[in-house]
């Protein structure tokens, strides 16, 4: 399989149109892949904050992890335009993770719903470090049905408590603006770069949808030079 050894898969997404579960998925079939989910990012945000602010006696430890939580809800749940204000908080990190993960040769998958395309291509310009061996994937969903299907059963897996009016009310709310925002961004953004694509999640399995990432991931690799190539 064409895919550099320095290769950077993002996957952007609303709430449950099947990030982490793609991701994982990829990881099964592709060992070589290691993933780093917003929550990791979140975390190391708040790590961060908490080593400086603890020395200076500003916070204690469970008024952090409360603002952790409250950041974490914030990135899922706001609203296209707030998201994308906070997405410039992760830029920094996402910076971190992926030079990092380059400089060990490990291709990663870096996913979250705080990752907004435009934030990385801020003006249509590609920010320096988002070169031709890092490849951004937005996951769109257009059916709505079945939006509320898959929040519905996450719902039900992690004991969120939703009644189906304010599962229907949520999905709405990422429907009208975030999950038509993020796909309308991608897909300008697609026509100006080359490593920037959006796809359809509807009425595909997390496993179909891993081999579709994976076979634009490969074509767009076999095409683009970015250093040594893995085998599968």
């Amino acid at each position: 399989m064409n895919v550099a050894d320095n290769a950077i898969v993002m996957l952007s997404g609303v709430s449950c149109v099947g990030k982490t579960t793609t991701a994982y998925e990829i990881i099964k079939k592709y060992p070589q892949f290691r993933r780093v989910s917003e929550i990791d990012l979140v975390r190391t945000i708040v790590r961060t904050a908490y080593a400086r602010i603890a020395d200076e006696e500003k916070l204690g430890r469970n008024q952090i992890i409360e603002k952790y939580e409250a950041l974490f809800n914030s990135l899922t749940m706001s609203d296209f335009k707030t998201a994308k204000s906070q997405s410039e908080f992760l830029v920094p990190y996402v910076m971190e993770i992926i030079l990092r993960q380059q400089r060990r040769r490990i291709p990663t998958i870096i996913e979250g719903a705080g990752i907004i395309p435009g934030t990385f291509f801020p003006n249509d310009c590609a920010l320096p470090w988002m070169t031709e061996s890092v490849i951004l994937i937005n996951l769109y969903l257009s059916d709505e049905n079945e939006h509320f299907a898959r929040r519905h059963l996450r719902s039900l897996e992690r004991d969120y408590c939703e009644n189906d009016t304010e599962t229907r009310r949520i999905v709405s709310s990422a429907r009208v603006d975030k999950n038509l925002e993020l796909h309308n961004e991608t897909l300008r953004l697609s026509h100006i770069h080359k490593n920037v694509f959006s796809i359809d999640t509807a009425n595909q399995s997390p496993q179909n949808l891993a081999d579709i990432i994976m076979g634009i991931v490969s074509e767009y690799f076999s095409k683009v030079d970015c250093k040594i190539k893995l085998d599968t």
